[in-house]
């Protein structure tokens, strides 16, 4: 499949769009570094922004799924397992580890920091997987997670929940904001 005359291999919606040339849509990101990458909001992106800033939650969304692994792994594989498709997925699509940032002047903008080292995309898998200890339904797990909501104050716009669940689950949420 392609796209854009490039070869698209469509691991998600997420993965497709970070293709998209920069006279593409409405704003591109530029650099003067080469490792930060940086964008101004416009639109429905820039009220979105606004909106989570001020709205206390608005346009925060969670996806969340429940899983039997079988075989099942020691806490010690799953823990590296999930870390390093995180940061392989982070590779794939780069729009999980945008954060949104206040300018000022309610001007909004979103980076994304890169590397040719692996040392940014350790950090943020340390800063973005968030391992829980307590047993929980999925449900229970969701409306914890609602409370959780964060603003343009530059944290990364997604994190990765993990916890245990009932009848020997395990549970993956990513709780997102604009």
């Amino acid at each position: 499949m392609k796209m854009l005359g490039r070869p698209v291999r469509a691991l998600s919606f997420l993965h497709r769009i970070t293709f998209l040339r920069a006279r593409s849509y409405h704003g591109h990101f530029s650099t003067t570094d080469g490792r930060l990458w940086k964008r101004k909001l416009h639109g429905t992106e820039d009220f979105s922004a606004l909106m989570a800033n001020d709205g206390e939650g608005y346009a925060h969304i969670s996806i969340g799924t429940s899983t039997i692994l079988k075989p099942s792994f020691s806490s010690e594989t799953l823990r590296k397992s999930v870390r390093n498709a995180w940061i392989r997925l982070r590779y794939y699509a780069p729009l999980i580890a945008l954060r949104t940032q206040n300018g000022g002047a309610d001007e909004y903008f979103m980076s994304y920091e890169s590397s040719k080292t692996s040392d940014v995309a350790a950090i943020w898998a340390e800063d973005t997987l968030k391992w829980e200890q307590q047993e929980k339904t999925l449900d229970v797990r969701d409306l914890d997670l609602k409370e959780r909501w964060w603003g343009t104050d530059g944290r990364y716009n997604m994190e990765m929940h993990i916890g245990p669940g009932t009848e020997g689950r395990l549970h993956f949420i990513n709780p997102l904001g604009h």
